[in-house]
């Protein structure tokens, strides 16, 4: 571990490092570890959180135009779910972070988010479903973006494109 002071190992961009002392409260002593800011996977938080967008980018680019008429009451499955359910959360959580000015909740939220993403992707079909449940999917995703986008950049980090 290193302290915050040292030098950023190459590769590691001020972005990705920008939200890693934020994940503990801050009455918690903390290690930093910039070799994990440098990381390109899973174990590196905010890479983890860019992922799932920059996924959800890519989808939305071979799907067609957003449709007005989403039924979002086909949204059944437990995973489906699990999203509606987090992306409920997210005012609460901004409010909580600004109200106890402790904002560790908001990249725990946003690991909590990319990580029910990323469950949903895995099991379900997005572009190859029904039309009507293909647009449900779509406009639930595109939420799941919206508060991605959102959440970085209340941390002062982007959300690529592309990764």
């Amino acid at each position: 571990m290193h302290s915050m002071r040292a030098p950023a190992p190459a590769g590691a961009s001020p972005r990705r490092q920008r939200g890693f002392p934020s994940r503990s409260a801050t009455v918690t002593p903390m290690d930093f570890d910039l070799n994990l800011a440098a990381l390109k996977g899973a174990d590196n938080p905010v890479y983890y959180v860019q992922y799932a967008g920059a996924r959800i980018y890519s989808i939305l680019k071979q799907a067609p135009p957003a449709s007005a008429r989403a039924d979002v009451s086909l949204l059944q499955e437990p995973e489906e779910r699990e999203l509606i359910f987090l992306l409920a959360r997210f005012p609460d959580v901004v409010v909580r972070v600004a109200e106890e000015r402790a904002p560790q909740h908001l990249p725990r939220y946003l690991t909590e988010l990319a990580q029910a993403f990323h469950s949903f992707y895995r099991r379900h079909r997005i572009l190859d479903a029904g039309l009507a449940l293909r647009d449900a999917r779509l406009a639930l995703i595109r939420a799941v973006l919206a508060v991605n986008v959102r959440g970085l950049s209340l941390m002062g980090i982007s959300q690529p494109e592309e990764m």
